[in-house]
């Protein structure tokens, strides 16, 4: 969703909702991060090339860290992770997703000016090796549902 304003949101999915209607949200986190069964790694310290890459800013806060509870719903937050790495099929396969994502912010960026391209193609390379290289990292998928009472 390419939401400004997630307090106006909600404001607005409860006005419209009916009884017991639901609102459904989900996006995932912008940074990945390591399983909890992998502490105390740090991704500073186990990943600088994603730790960089992530350092860029961001437009929005993510909805499940800005929106506030609306008046006559009742919410709840979840996250789960996901795999990043070589886990399992579905880690590989998210993992070729993110590198297409990687890619494309790679070409913005070399395209808007604001890296060269010689440094978007360093910069790129290195997460790669990260991502195939170092265990542990997931994506977190964070929900927020509301539902009308």
């Amino acid at each position: 969703m390419a939401v400004t304003s997630y307090p106006a949101l909600l404001v607005e999915v409860t006005r419209l909702l009916r009884p017991r209607g639901l609102f459904l949200s989900g996006e995932w986190a912008r940074s990945l991060v390591f399983h909890p069964a992998f502490a105390p790694r740090t991704l500073a310290m186990h990943v600088p090339a994603l730790t960089s890459f992530y350092a860029r800013p961001t437009p929005h806060p993510p909805a499940h860290r800005a929106a506030p509870r609306a008046h006559g719903c009742l919410r709840r937050d979840r996250a789960a992770c996901v795999p990043h790495a070589a886990w399992r099929r579905l880690g590989r396969a998210f993992r070729a997703v993110f590198l297409r994502y990687v890619a494309s912010v790679r070409l913005m960026l070399a395209e808007g000016g604001a890296l060269s391209a010689a440094t978007c193609d360093d910069m790129y390379a290195r997460v790669e090796c990260e991502l195939r290289t170092v265990a542990g990292l997931v994506a977190v998928f964070h929900t927020v549902h509301a539902r009308k009472i």
